[in-house]
């Protein structure tokens, strides 16, 4: 590290972000100064600082070579500092237009260059402003820098500015205790009433459908929020204490809380509870590693360096205990030991960075590096980013970083602030920006935290007083503030890109913020003011557009006989009794043609002809399934209401059970179940009785062929094409197969090959079987 310059004193304290346009003008604190000192000796310089006055130093990172001096008196104190060696410069702490104070530096800038300036003519441009390379920060094109001797801070950014090379410069500036939590307790105040938002408008957008198509399906949750003594809630001995996540009115920490006044995570776990493809990079203090509730969902570092706060090594070992708390609620394990995080199926990468008297870049770094690994794996990996924390006012560095990385598809979460403030007024940085999700506090009774801040530009609401989580040392404790409300925010958002990762980081906003409990009515006078509610994971997910499964066409062959009628069946059995050709796959397959009905054994490979046999009585078959030693049939008009045993050598009928009235248009055999529909519903009957265990409407209102396999139900909307999977216990959609071909009956039979994820979609309009093996599944 260069020695630090010797610069002078201004009076003008005002530059232009060039990144922005806007002119910013700064007037110096009346009450504290900023102080440097080589770093090479900094007890020294801390030493040397304290002499002056042993209660003057406030903060120091004498490792960095800084200390912030208070004082009652300015001048005496800055002509002090100048005759102390070895004190490089000072300056006043700067307020600016906000009235936010800023840490600035003396003696630093940061200058980030256009991305085609190599780096070679980067430090040439530095140089020949006399400009020594003070710290070549991660961000490619990003530096910090010395003033140069002689020179002021402010006239040199003015310089640098000026360049067309530069994309901006600013000073290099840390923050103070930016960590938001353990704020103290303060009196909640009223305010102004804001207009509800238009939740079920943005996502008729989001699903492309007009908005009376939407409210049903969004929030009709009755039957679907399950009771307590039916939910498989975590065995975790501390699940008790996170009302957060499941709040019953227990006594937590000595609150009583209310009943449902949490996200309702037990109720989305039914249908989704976070998949390896989705990280999410918790910005912090760093993080215990060996924490048993963490360890195994850390994602695999290898060689990457996660220590952005300048440490010896690249391990992001926990500096206090804020960044372990904070990756506990986003994704501790579910192993029956200690608490469960919201999305406990997905990776964690903590990355440190310094929150106590850390710099502003370094934090710009971390950000800037989850947005490349987002493109690094953007055909494989999701990413959300946690932000606990706050900064001191705008600062270019952070804020273009959080763009870079929004415009690369990652959703990015800030807590919203402890200073029980209108953040409209008095605005907190990063949460003010409009690319993050801005995150205020509420307790165990849905209302607004007494610390937390507030406002129109604060998104959504989450629990954050009395929250339990991880701490390092493998042990376990509460904390209160926005910091660890955000990371439930941030955990949500990881469950709905687990369900469907399709989505673009506006999707998921969109589903998170759109999807929530509106607590304005517990939260008199601050209506509109703490985001659009306060969040609900499983409305959340249950909002999720279904997933388009990726599917590869493997074959396509024609019907052994052309479809004279109207309806097809079709069903795959691994092990068929062929005769002498013994027990092979087969699909057996019939579509109807008058006088001429047969049921055809077909090589599932090329459609060649095996075999068949002619139903004898069945002359309206529209599904067919195979209980393991007979075939069985449903008819959609003569017969209907029954379904038929076949013998599979003969075609003779040998038994059948009742069925529910209706054309028998889909058919499976599931154990000792059978799934059975009548195109506007499906029927789950008992395979010996054909009584009714239960039934519930066809996805998206027509089934007229499934099939089952690996847990789920495979339902064909033939006319428009459209196969959907879903889980029949949970009633949880997988997603969404688009069948092959055109017309206006392109699934009228479908059949699945579990063991090799393969999918026959029987394309009635076009003739032809097509052969799909389907990913996802």
């Amino acid at each position: 590290m260069p020695p630090r310059p010797h610069v002078k004193r201004e009076t003008k304290f005002e530059y232009t972000d060039k990144s922005t346009g806007k002119s910013l003008k700064f007037r110096p604190a009346a009450d504290e100064l900023v102080a440097t000192f080589d770093e090479s000796k900094p007890l020294e310089g801390l030493q040397a600082l304290r002499k002056l006055d042993t209660g003057a130093v406030y903060a120091a990172l004498p490792g960095a070579g800084f200390a912030v001096f208070r004082t009652t008196n300015m001048s005496a104190a800055a002509a002090s500092l100048d005759a102390t060696k070895p004190v490089a410069n000072s300056l006043p702490v700067m307020i600016d237009d906000e009235g936010l104070r800023r840490y600035f530096l003396p003696d630093e800038f940061t200058v980030q260059f256009a991305e085609n300036v190599s780096e070679d003519k980067a430090e040439d441009i530095l140089q020949s402003q006399g400009a020594s390379l003070r710290r070549k920060q991660r961000t490619p094109g990003y530096y910090t820098a010395g003033v140069p001797d002689g020179a002021g801070l402010f006239e040199t950014i003015v310089a640098m500015s000026k360049r067309s090379e530069v994309l901006f410069a600013e000073p290099s500036e840390f923050g103070l205790d930016d960590a938001l939590d353990a704020p103290p307790r303060q009196a909640a105040e009223a305010h102004v009433h804001a207009p509800e938002t238009e939740q079920i408008d943005e996502l008729a957008r989001l699903w492309n459908l007009e908005p009376e198509a939407v409210q049903p399906y969004a929030f009709d949750l009755e039957g679907v929020e399950e009771a307590e003594d039916v939910l498989a809630l975590p065995s975790d001995p501390h699940f008790g204490r996170l009302w957060g996540l499941h709040n019953t009115g227990q006594n937590v920490n000595g609150t009583v809380g209310s009943i449902d006044a949490d996200i309702d995570a037990p109720q989305a776990w039914i249908h989704e509870t976070g998949r390896k493809h989705v990280v999410v990079a918790v910005i912090d203090t760093g993080c215990d590693l060996d924490h048993p509730d963490l360890k195994t969902n850390i994602l695999p570092r290898g060689s990457e360096d996660w220590d952005f706060a300048d440490g010896a090594d690249k391990e992001p070992w926990d500096s206090g205990s804020h960044g372990t708390h904070v990756a506990g609620t986003v994704a501790a394990r579910r192993n029956g030991e200690g608490v469960v995080g919201v999305a406990y199926g997905c990776w964690v990468m903590p990355l440190r960075v310094n929150l106590t008297s850390g710099m502003n870049q370094n934090r710009a770094d971390a950000i800037n590096y989850v947005a490349a690994q987002a493109m690094k794996y953007k055909s494989s990996r999701r990413y959300v980013i946690n932000c606990s924390w706050k900064m001191s006012g705008d600062h270019a560095g952070v804020r273009n970083a959080i763009k870079n990385a929004v415009s690369k598809n990652v959703v990015v979460v800030f807590a919203a602030g402890n200073a029980n403030q209108n953040i409209d007024i008095t605005p907190q940085y990063p949460a003010v920006y409009p690319e993050v999700m801005a995150v205020a506090a509420t307790d165990q009774r849905d209302r607004r935290a007494t610390f937390s801040n507030y406002g129109k530009k604060v998104d959504i609401a989450a629990p954050g007083v009395n929250i339990y989580s991880t701490v390092p040392d493998n042990t376990y404790g509460f904390n209160d503030g926005t910091s660890m409300a955000s990371p439930h925010v941030a955990g949500v958002a990881a469950l709905v890109w687990s369900k469907n990762p399709d989505l673009t980081n506006a999707d998921v906003r969109t589903c998170v913020e759109s999807s929530v409990d509106d607590i304005d009515p517990k939260n008199p006078g601050f209506g509109g003011l703490l985001g659009k509610g306060r969040l609900n994971a499983l409305k959340a997910i249950l909002n999720v557009p279904p997933r388009i499964l990726p599917v590869k066409l493997l074959a396509s062959y024609k019907f052994p006989q052309p479809n004279a009628g109207s309806s097809t069946g079709l069903t795959y059995v691994a092990r068929f009794p062929l005769g002498i050709l013994g027990m092979r796959p087969v699909l057996l397959f019939l579509t109807q043609k008058a006088g001429s009905e047969r049921i055809h054994f077909l090589n599932p490979a090329t459609g060649g002809v095996l075999g068949s046999v002619d139903p004898a009585g069945n002359d309206t078959i529209g599904s067919l399934a195979w209980d393991g030693s007979a075939i069985l049939a449903a008819n959609v008009t003569v017969g209907a209401g029954s379904i038929n045993r076949i013998n599979p050598f003969n075609g003779a009928q040998i038994g059948s059970i009742p069925a529910p009235p209706g054309r028998g248009e889909g058919l499976e055999v599931v154990g000792s179940r059978v799934y059975y529909s009548t195109i506007a519903t499906i029927f789950e009957l008992h395979a010996g009785t054909g009584a009714v265990l239960r039934s519930f409407p066809a996805p998206e209102g027509q089934c007229r062929a499934l099939t089952f396999g690996r847990g789920l139900l495979f339902s064909a909307h033939s006319s428009a094409g459209r196969i959907v999977v879903f889980n029949p216990t949970t009633m949880s959609m997988r997603g969404i197969v688009l069948a092959p071909g055109g017309g206006t009956n392109q699934a009228e039979g479908v059949a699945f090959d579990s063991e090799h994820r393969i999918l026959y979609v029987a394309n009635q309009s076009e003739n032809m079987i097509h052969v799909l093996r389907v990913g996802g599944v």
